[in-house]
């Protein structure tokens, strides 16, 4: 009979796999490999001053709706305790993303009316920066180009 420790991950840990992939994530061993619940990768980007840095979490798997995700032990690299400082962040963002999978209230924008008006806008962009370019000058001087006199020489 499994006990309440069997079903309770037991650390917040980062695993590096063999793809390059940092996952981080409650986690426990099992006998296939290692289980981790809410599994998220964690993005790092610089802030506006040279001291700040931003910290996101995203799911490893948004497309799936389950919780947890066995990695076999011979696709980890390495393994580590996650650091105390990201541990609030993670749990912010695993519980929102939990809500959002129980709920089905994923906020996606595909077909909606916010969507189509971006892809309007750039599709405008594109059309307008096209427009300044004429490609067809652009072929005539690449044409027109004498070849190197020196054969060896690459430019």
């Amino acid at each position: 009979m499994a006990s309440p420790s069997d079903l309770i991950p037991q650390k917040y840990e980062v695993l590096k796999l063999r793809n390059g992939l940092e996952v981080v994530g409650m986690t426990r061993d099992t006998t296939k490999g290692i289980e981790i619940t809410l599994p998220m990768v964690c993005k790092l980007n610089a802030g506006q001053t040279p001291v700040e840095t931003l910290a996101t979490f995203y799911p490893y798997a948004p497309l799936t709706s389950d919780t947890s995700v066995v990695v076999p032990i011979d696709h980890i690299l390495h393994r580590n305790v996650m650091n105390q400082q990201y541990i609030p962040f993670y749990d912010e963002a695993s519980s929102q993303w939990l809500e959002m999978l129980e709920n089905n209230s994923i906020p996606l924008i595909n077909g909606t009316t916010k969507r189509k008006y971006i892809d309007k806008i750039l599709q405008n962009i594109i059309n307008e920066v096209s427009d300044e370019y004429e490609y067809e000058e652009f072929d005539l001087e690449f044409e027109e180009a004498l070849p190197p006199k020196d054969k060896k020489k690459l430019h």
